[in-house]
């Protein structure tokens, strides 16, 4: 799969328009400070994952289904590299 990262700014018919990306990184499995962060930032247009979903918190199953569902990128942090192919 290709991301096309060259988003921010780009060109809508021959107007100047910005997409805002809500960057994120080291949820560590914590399902309600994810939940706030999403509602807080809003709105956005593109959700990016640096990566670190799983850890030390006590959702990670719902975390990971979450961001599978609504981030368009995601990285494979350290966390998920040695925690079993998340």
């Amino acid at each position: 799969m290709s991301i096309d990262l060259r988003i921010v700014p780009y060109v809508v018919w021959g107007q100047f328009d910005c997409m805002r990306a809500l960057v994120i990184s080291d949820i560590h499995g914590n399902l309600e400070a994810l939940n706030a962060v999403l509602a807080a930032a809003e709105p956005y247009d593109a959700l990016w994952n640096l990566g670190d979903v799983v850890g030390y918190g006590g959702s990670p199953n719902e975390v990971v289904a979450l961001m599978r569902a609504k981030a368009q990128v995601n990285v494979r942090g350290n966390h998920a590299y040695f925690g079993g192919g998340v």
